[in-house]
């Protein structure tokens, strides 16, 4: 997890211990997307009080995509690509990773940031695509995706 706080943190300019914060307050705060990615990333990647656990995290992710978030249908997609904690099925996961590329790539609540997700889905469909992963090899369509 500590790696997941580091990422934030150069994201958004908060120092670690900030974004551990930031995180906390969503998680005791909100019943939201958001809130149900950050309790997914705390299992998938282990966290202070928290085992890791990949099918906790696959449910957890699986409310926010429910909820049509890009970050929680990107990392759906990545779990269920994986079999981690879930059936892997290759098929559904570009599925997912189509679903959030379509999200708009502008935050709803800022939007001067980025939606979380959304590029990251851009950029594993393209190289899905340029290695012909699951899907056929196609470059033009790899190109689309990295645009």
């Amino acid at each position: 997890m500590n790696d997941f706080y580091q990422q934030m943190s150069k994201r958004t300019g908060m120092s670690v211990e900030q974004a551990r914060l930031v995180t906390q307050l969503i998680l005791e705060n909100h019943d939201s997307a958001e809130a149900h990615v950050l309790r997914g990333h705390q299992y998938f990647c282990g966290d202070t009080g928290v085992q890791q656990n990949y099918e906790l995290a696959a449910r957890w992710y699986t409310k926010a995509a429910q909820q049509g978030n890009a970050e929680g249908l990107y990392h759906l997609a990545l779990v269920t690509d994986q079999g981690l904690g879930v059936s892997k099925d290759r098929r559904l996961a570009v599925d997912l990773l189509e679903q959030a590329a379509s999200k708009s790539p502008n935050h709803s609540l800022h939007q001067n940031k980025p939606n979380p997700g959304v590029a990251e889905a851009e950029h594993t469909l393209g190289m899905f695509y340029y290695d012909g992963v699951v899907v056929t090899k196609n470059v033009q369509t790899a190109a689309y995706w990295f645009r």
